[in-house]
């Protein structure tokens, strides 16, 4: 029966982007630096957009602990996750009632320890570090008891680890993907200037599309005047 869920992996995605550039033959070492471009091309993107398919459909959970206001990723019930890139909603659970955190910015966090106090946490704030695994969450103000936390998150796009693995991204991006790699590996490989700025316009073009149609800002629209 037809249907709709075509796919391409990164192998189909690597091989197709070689293809495109006339090379039709590669050695073990130029396959594994092209996944490693494309990786870093993976991390180029997620940089301009914040993708709504990155966002926890499931609240992830917290255990507070008295007088302990910093809390590290890992996997204990007083750790939080190990892929958070920011958070999108944090709430105190009291029985059946959810209480809405505070999500605030590192300037305010700073001026929030100033005048720091104990008692029910109100606000948050997720410290990022380089590293995805040693992202901490700070809680103001600092609990004077064990309080049950859940909270939404949106993770970073994942990598192609895998020769099998698919792109963390809708269906519509897997020709984008290919587009833009071709360009990339078309300067790693010395093609004429002229064959290199047509796959860089292709590639734009694939690139600037993709982050429009996956986007969170809403689509503008014309709304006519009427005059009176």
């Amino acid at each position: 029966m037809p249907n709709s869920d075509a796919t391409i992996n990164r192998l189909k995605i690597l091989k197709r982007a070689f293809r495109r550039i006339g090379k039709f033959t590669y050695s073990v070492t130029e396959m594994a630096n092209a996944v490693e471009l494309l990786n870093d091309i993976i991390k180029d993107i997620d940089s301009s957009g914040r993708w709504l398919w990155c966002v926890s459909n499931t609240p992830s959970t917290l255990t507070l602990v008295t007088n302990q206001r910093s809390y590290a990723s890992g996997t204990g019930a007083s750790n939080i996750a190990t892929n958070i890139l920011a958070l999108e909603r944090v709430e105190l659970v009291q029985g059946g009632s959810y209480t809405p955190l505070t999500i605030i910015d590192k300037t305010e966090s700073i001026s929030t320890i100033l005048r720091e106090n104990t008692g029910q946490p109100t606000h948050v704030f997720l410290e990022n570090m380089p590293s995805m695994t040693s992202q901490k969450m700070h809680f103001f103000q600092t609990p004077n008891s064990a309080y049950s936390i859940q909270y939404y998150f949106r993770r970073r796009l994942y990598d192609f680890d895998n020769a099998s693995d698919n792109p963390d991204f809708p269906q519509d991006w897997a020709q984008r993907l290919v587009k833009i790699m071709s360009y990339e590996l078309s300067m790693e490989y010395g093609l004429p200037l002229q064959d290199i700025d047509y796959l860089r316009s292709q590639a734009e073009d694939a690139r600037n599309k993709g982050l429009a149609s996956n986007g969170e800002e809403p689509t503008p629209t014309v709304t006519e005047t009427v005059y009176y």
